[in-house]
């Protein structure tokens, strides 16, 4: 199986991503006794459908990384190609950057989920509320709070604690889709 993560840059949040994947997948491999074929058959990667080709993972990225115990220094953008849009699994982060690739690429509905989608929607209305005063200006808490429900925002550009806002967000979604690939529960 192949997955691959997708944001608009792929210095935030898809970066993101992948580290907390291979996270996952690491304690999900223990988890599994000898039997991990589930996770070993699984390539993840991540791509942005506008980024600056060559472009490192944002500081704020690479903090929220090492906090994890994960390494995105060699990490450098990639452009969403053809052979992503052959994903078994494409994972966006918005509602736009799916319909993006829809538009651009010939992929078929099952192939296509927004990361968010993983998180229990309770959780992410508590998460609204917690979240949007990390994001500035009143009428950027109020497109947070409009776009909470499956979208995981772009923190690029803000605070340190906007980035660890969202990896939290993405950290948790990757957690559940990695119960749901392998059938474990964590």
């Amino acid at each position: 199986m192949r997955l691959v993560f997708v944001c608009s840059g792929n210095t935030c949040r898809s970066p993101l991503a992948l580290a907390a994947w291979q996270i996952v997948a690491r304690d999900l491999a223990g988890q599994l006794e000898g039997s991990s074929d589930a996770l070993l058959n699984i390539e993840a990667t991540s791509a942005g459908l506008c980024p600056t080709l060559g472009a490192p993972a944002a500081r704020h990225s690479q903090t929220v990384a090492r906090e994890w115990g994960a390494d995105l220094s060699k990490h450098r953008a990639g452009l969403f190609m053809p052979e992503h849009a052959r994903s078994d699994l494409i994972l966006t982060m918005t509602r736009d950057q799916a319909a993006i690739v829809r538009a651009h690429f010939d992929v078929g509905d099952h192939q296509i989920r927004l990361l968010g989608s993983y998180a229990p929607r309770r959780q992410r209305v508590a998460e609204a509320a917690q979240f949007a005063p990390l994001w500035g200006e009143p009428d950027e808490q109020a497109e947070f709070a409009t776009h909470f429900d499956n979208d995981i925002l772009d923190p690029y550009g803000a605070s340190l604690e906007a980035y660890q806002a969202c990896a939290v967000q993405i950290r948790r979604c990757v957690r559940e889709l990695g119960r749901v690939l392998t059938g474990v529960n964590q």
